[in-house]
């Protein structure tokens, strides 16, 4: 789990913006091989299981305006 806070579109407080991996086979041999370059992929295919990208889930929470566009761009 990772997390980001960002500013609120109303002006109070923060939201949490989070990615979720779950270490699962796939996630496990990744990190074992050292091929992190593969992490996204994984992460995509593993929405089934609860798995989230952080950009994908800010997507969601500016679409809902609960955070301003500029709160999306590309996470690092």
């Amino acid at each position: 789990l990772s997390q980001r806070l960002v500013p609120r579109t109303s002006g109070k407080g923060r939201c949490g913006i989070y990615e979720v991996m779950i270490v699962n086979s796939g996630i496990r041999n990744i990190i074992r091989t050292g091929d992190l370059a593969q992490l996204d992929n994984a992460i995509l295919s593993g929405r089934k299981e609860g798995m989230i990208k952080m950009q994908d889930y800010a997507n969601v929470l500016r679409d809902r305006g609960i955070i301003l566009e500029k709160e999306t761009r590309p996470i690092p």
